[in-house]
């Protein structure tokens, strides 16, 4: 199936590109009485408070989607005042700085918001942080019931050596980053380098990986951070190689994700299955539907390269790449003598493998830096041009 998009013919995959069609597809596939499982989360049944001789205040930590969604349902009730703190002098969380400036739909979530804050009963304490400007006990003092969305504000970092070396940092700091978030405007993010390596490949590692990857022509006319952009106008990076620990059906990226970066135009997602894409193997629907997806893009062989021509940009241009490698799990971070040169040691894992723990790297065809003495090792390779020096995401 490598070169053809299921259900298209015999047009090349790389010159085809995802429309309506696609997704309509997607979607008989995966609605109508044979669907593999029922609809997932089921609206309950609103229950109701029973009346009280005052009103019920409610003290929301946090404002971003969960923070605001509490909000709403509790102000479906009669007699009830929220409050929502956030230590940020502005909300919506993660839907303001983590979801990617050119998913311009997904953002617009915030209308959503807008019609909550605009509930009666409902008011906003920004710039508050809780355990500085107000502490626990006085929350609760003050308050009913207190609730906490504040989410995850920090990365789980990755447990291999040299994670700390210049060049490496996590996705957390790179979406908020181009997101402008308040904690990292001042945040350096390398772009010198021709290849950037991201670690993990879910939803996130393809948002940062699509970021590089774009045009920051094309991102101007987002809501990206102007610092990001300014950047990203004077980026040098030309291939964003995501690593996925184990097979292409563990995937962690979603199919329309997928689908969508496949009908990027400006981009060659290429593919590196040392073992092949098994589309037999997928144990649903929609892991088959993405296998297939999958199988169909351009393959890219062991050094990153393209296995075949890529002419969709036109004779004179050239696309920035993105290779999506699979069964490649990082073992260890490394600084080879070259000032800050950057590199990073990831060889290939065994297929179906779920061991956590970093192992060390067995043989692989794809050559080690000329600076290295350990031949024979698989290595996403940052170190480029005549001032190496790159950068890895931890996604």
């Amino acid at each position: 199936m490598r070169g053809r998009l299921p259900g298209r013919g015999d047009r090349p995959a790389h010159r085809t590109r995802a429309r309506a069609g696609d997704f309509l597809r997607i979607n008989a596939e995966l609605t109508g009485d044979d669907r593999p499982s029922r609809p997932q989360a089921r609206v309950p049944t609103l229950v109701r408070l029973g009346p009280t001789r005052t009103t019920l205040r409610v003290a929301v930590v946090g404002a971003g989607p969960a923070a605001l969604f509490a909000a709403d349902a509790l102000l479906r009730q009669d007699g009830v005042q929220v409050t929502v703190f956030d230590r940020l002098p502005v909300p919506h969380g993660l839907a303001r700085h983590g979801v990617a400036p050119d998913h311009v739909d997904t953002r617009r979530v915030a209308e959503l918001f807008t019609a909550i804050e605009n509930e009666p009963g409902f008011d906003y304490r920004l710039g508050v942080e809780v355990g500085r400007d107000i502490t626990v006990a006085e929350l609760a003092a003050h308050h009913h019931a207190v609730i906490y969305a504040t989410g995850a504000g920090t990365d789980k970092p990755l447990p291999i050596p040299g994670t700390k070396l210049p060049g490496s940092m996590s996705a957390t700091e790179v979406v908020a980053w181009y997101n402008g978030h308040p904690d990292h405007t001042a945040t350096h993010v390398p772009l010198d380098s021709e290849r950037a390596v991201i670690v993990g490949n879910g939803n996130v590692a393809l948002d940062v990986a699509r970021i590089l990857a774009t045009d920051p022509e094309r991102l101007a006319a987002t809501s990206i951070a102007p610092h990001a952009l300014a950047a990203l106008r004077g980026s040098r990076v030309r291939e964003v190689v995501v690593l996925g620990r184990r097979g292409p059906q563990h995937a962690a990226f979603t199919l329309p994700e997928l689908v969508g970066l496949a009908a990027r135009e400006d981009i060659d997602l290429r593919v590196h299955a040392p073992e092949g894409i098994d589309v037999s193997a997928a144990p649903d629907r929609q892991t088959r539907l993405k296998l297939e997806y999958l199988a169909a893009l351009p393959a890219a062989n062991d050094s990153g390269a393209a296995t075949g021509p890529d002419d969709s940009a036109g004779p004179g241009h050239s696309r920035r790449r993105i290779v999506l490698r699979f069964q490649a799990s990082p073992w260890r971070s490394w600084e080879p003598p070259a000032p800050r040169a950057y590199g990073l040691c990831a060889p290939n894992c065994p297929l179906g493998t779920t061991t956590t723990t970093p192992r060390r790297p067995r043989p692989s065809r794809l050559p080690a830096p000329r600076s290295s003495s350990r031949r024979g090792w698989s290595w996403g390779r940052l170190a480029t041009g005549d001032s190496p020096s790159g950068r890895a995401v931890r996604s």
